[in-house]
């Protein structure tokens, strides 16, 4: 081999080791930078926040939790409103159940006189040791707003109205109330006439018969 050749040789050489050195080099800097970078990582979640951080993350996980407990009350509204909050012992038909609260059923648990839907466990469904009405008591206003916002995403069909014919769907509350007020007093005026009347024909002599069962004729 001719010694100019030899020489080029050994330049290319040294350039290639050099080369070796430096990438060598970089790579150990490299992997010390990853080695401090993959213990920072390790040690940066276990770090404490600031105490005003804390709190705001507290806040968030409130919001958080109640946004995954929304699911829950929402299946809680919708088996109340399908009369599926009931104990066996109700003496409700079991063809009512999975159909939307009558107006009747609706009125007996506002008034409390139907214990067996009257308690609402909207909030903690299935928690004995729970009591809604005493959180209903002091955070009402908040608890509305939240089932509200709830509720104005839940379909009718939810609430149990896809069970029942549309027909069947009779006046609201507030109508149905002042109906029954009005019928209630015109029920109180033809009793009072009824028995004016009936008292009327005895005085004649003509008393008015009645059937075993109460009915006149």
């Amino acid at each position: 081999m001719p010694p100019q050749n030899i020489a080029d040789v050994r330049a290319a050489y040294e350039l290639l080791r050099k080369t070796a050195d430096d990438l060598r080099q970089e790579h150990s800097q490299v992997t010390a930078s990853l080695a401090a970078v993959q213990e920072e990582l390790k040690a940066l979640p276990l770090a404490y926040l600031p105490p005003e951080d804390l709190k705001a993350g507290i806040f968030e996980l409130i919001e958080a939790c109640g946004h995954r407990y929304s699911a829950s009350v929402r299946e809680s509204i919708a088996a109340f409103a399908t009369g599926n909050m009931r104990g066996f012992e109700h003496p409700c038909v079991a063809s009512d159940l999975g159909k939307p609260l009558r107006f009747c059923d609706l009125e007996a648990a506002i008034e409390g006189t139907d214990p067996t839907l009257g308690r609402a466990q909207f909030l903690t469904r299935g928690q004995v040791k729970c009591d809604d009405q005493m959180i209903y008591l002091f955070f009402g206003d908040l608890i509305r707003e939240g089932l509200k916002n709830i509720m104005a995403a839940m379909p009718a069909a939810e609430l149990g109205y896809d069970k029942i014919h549309p027909g069947k769907i009779g006046t609201t509350r507030q109508e149905r109330r002042q109906a029954l007020a009005e019928l209630n007093v015109q029920a109180v005026n033809l009793q009072q006439r009824k028995a004016d009347l009936e008292r009327d024909l005895r005085e004649i002599g003509f008393p008015v018969r009645t059937d075993p069962k109460g009915k006149a004729s």
